[in-house]
């Protein structure tokens, strides 16, 4: 993994498409990009361009970095449309853009990858490899602006009462009956419950208004002991279910007890983090197209593909290209690589779900969002979880209306001030005396 800096990315560098490498740019041409603005510092552009002498049809958003953010919208357990993920964030006029998110389970309906927003942490990630030799790896912006993408960042959490230390083994995802002695942790961004079986205990922690910020440790008192399992998930409350195989290292966790919560990552450095989506893979690094060498599946074909990523100058970027149609081509995985890094600038992208989960969505003018792309499937997808551009709160926006803002007024006005005294003693100094 390598962490990228606005003022330290190189020079983008044009890659010769071979078994290793990837293509400058995968357009030989096409139809002028047409541009429009759907809010203040966010663009759209949609394009048909050729690729091989077939036609895409292309649709990118991009947002001033200062201005906007990413965030995650997601059901816990169960798929939604994109459509349905942007209506549930609530988030009314601060939600400009939306696109689908990481691959999921079709199984639970749950991402892959490691699902972050705002600071707080909604899912933890699988490992970086499945037995199948597929890649899970993550985008993830921090704190200070910075981006880190790379196979998925593992977490280490541990429970502790005074008799009882144990380590969870994951967050938000299925408890899953074929793993023996599996212990999980159920935030409300799970769900309403735990929907697990009849095989663990499960015990309801009073967190108070805590939430799982990365590097943090969360006290509280177990509230109660659940032996019937699918505990509610409340307000102020997570729950800790693990399975039966693991009584001898939960038997003395009662009711009433004081607790530990800590939950960081292996790499601290990523404790920083207040966004992060999964990917199939990273496609762009430090500017540079990365090659999907393994590429197995679909991802050697040409099909519909969703993508984000983030420019040197802190430009936040959402593609989609349609696919599987007449009308539409589509892209590889690699070239989708090249077109976000040459034709788009990305310093770092990441491949999210494509197929028939590709979907992006924009705000219209009367407010409502309108998918703007045409699904393979022939209608939205349900899908784990989908990425939404939103308009940064005030107090964090680098304008005149956030503390940036008013530090520039301040030093503007301390400037005005300088300039008048200057001025004051110029006309001091060359004033007349009487007997001049």
């Amino acid at each position: 993994m390598k962490r990228w800096m606005r003022a330290a990315v190189g020079a983008v560098a044009a890659l010769m498409l071979t078994a290793t490498a990837v293509a400058a740019s995968p357009l030989d041409g096409g139809d002028p990009v047409l541009s429009s603005g759907i809010d203040n510092g966010v663009t759209l552009e949609t394009s048909t361009a050729t690729v091989d002498g077939e036609a895409a049809d292309f649709y990118t958003v991009l947002a001033d970095g200062d201005a906007y953010t990413f965030e995650i919208a997601s059901l816990g357990h169960k798929n939604a449309t994109l459509s349905e993920l942007v209506k549930q964030k609530g988030a009314g006029a601060d939600t400009v853009a939306a696109i689908n998110g990481d691959h999921f389970s079709f199984q639970t309906g749950i991402a892959m990858g490691l699902a972050v927003t705002d600071g707080r942490l909604l899912t933890s990630p699988v490992e970086p490899y499945d037995a199948d030799g597929y890649f899970f790896h993550t985008l993830g912006i921090m704190e200070d602006g910075s981006v880190a993408v790379g196979e998925n960042p593992m977490l280490t959490m541990t429970f502790r009462t005074a008799d009882t230390t144990l380590t969870v083994d994951r967050i938000n995802r299925t408890r899953e009956t074929w793993v023996g002695g599996q212990v999980c942790l159920f935030t409300t961004d799970y769900g309403a419950s735990t929907d697990t079986n009849a095989a663990g205990i499960e015990y309801v922690l009073d967190t108070g208004e805590a939430v799982l910020d990365p590097g943090e440790t969360i006290t509280g008192v177990v509230k109660e002991v659940n032996r019937d399992n699918d505990a509610a998930i409340e307000d102020g409350t997570m729950v800790l279910s693990a399975s039966l195989l693991c009584f001898e290292q939960i038997k003395d966790i009662e009711e009433g007890d004081e607790f530990e919560l800590t939950v960081s990552f292996e790499d601290e450095d990523w404790n920083d983090v207040v966004f992060a989506v999964g990917g199939n893979r990273a496609i762009v690094e430090d500017g540079e197209p990365l090659p999907f060498e393994y590429a197995p599946g679909g991802f050697r074909s040409t099909g519909p593909r969703s993508a984000i990523g983030v420019r040197e100058d802190g430009t936040l970027v959402m593609a989609a290209v349609d696919g599987r149609s007449e009308k539409s081509r589509g892209l590889t995985a690699n070239e989708m690589a090249a077109y976000m890094a040459e034709d788009l600038g990305c310093a770092y992208a990441i491949l999210l779900d494509g197929g028939g989960s590709t979907a992006i969505s924009v705000k219209t003018e009367d407010g409502v969002h309108e998918v703007i792309n045409v699904p393979s499937d022939g209608a939205e997808r349900a899908v784990g979880n989908a990425v939404l551009l939103t308009k940064k709160p005030p107090e964090e926006t680098a304008g005149v209306g956030g503390a940036d803002g008013v530090m520039m007024w301040i030093a503007l006005g301390l400037v005005a001030v300088a300039l008048a005294a200057v001025v004051v003693a110029a006309v001091v100094l060359k004033k007349p005396g009487k007997n001049a």
